[in-house]
């Protein structure tokens, strides 16, 4: 995604039942950990230096619908902090879990009921009780438009706003690179 994520909002919900088709999605949890477990350097100094300083950083962050103790190291690039290690740490448990959530939606035709196009980076209010999504706020990631013999399709890629957020160093550097409009 370029920008901020679900900047708009679709005007037609997506509804179990009435305009969803088809629904696919795994809802695995082979990416989740009980445990992420961020573990990072930074430099020492003239002053800060030896066997008794502190330059080896860890953080952790829990999913607690896990309950197996499996854990996930992440070695952490660059120049780390306390704080990076532990926005690291957690941005991974957020997003991992969001992305069990992501589900591809099928409905008839391209266009919603105001006769807009479905697109990508707009936020859809979800309910399909079989996924356990009742009115849930999800993003649309990616949209497919078809037309064939099956008819006008469209296919829609859903997700929790957290599985697209980019992680922490990504903002960073895009606000230290940004030079600004000329």
């Amino acid at each position: 995604m370029i920008g901020t994520v679900g900047n708009d909002r679709a005007t037609t919900a997506l509804v179990w039942g009435e305009n969803i088709l088809t629904c696919y999605t795994e809802q695995s949890i082979r990416e989740r950990f009980s445990e992420y477990q961020v573990a990072g350097q930074r430099a020492g100094d003239d002053v800060d230096h030896g066997e008794a300083t502190l330059t080896a950083l860890r953080a952790r962050a829990r999913d607690s619908q896990i309950t197996r103790y499996r854990p996930q190291h992440i070695q952490q690039s660059g120049n780390a902090t306390g704080a990076s290690c532990r926005a690291r740490s957690q941005f991974e448990a957020q997003q991992r879990a969001a992305r069990t959530d992501e589900t591809t939606y099928t409905v008839q035709g391209w266009r919603q009921g105001d006769g807009s196009l479905w697109k990508p980076n707009q936020r859809v209010i979800v309910f399909d009780p079989v996924l356990g999504f009742n009115s849930r706020e999800l993003v649309i990631s990616e949209v497919v438009y078809t037309q064939d013999e099956g008819g006008t399709l469209c296919e829609l890629r859903v997700a929790p706003e957290a599985a697209y957020i980019p992680p922490l160093e990504v903002l960073k550097e895009k606000a230290k690179d940004d030079i600004g409009e000329l």
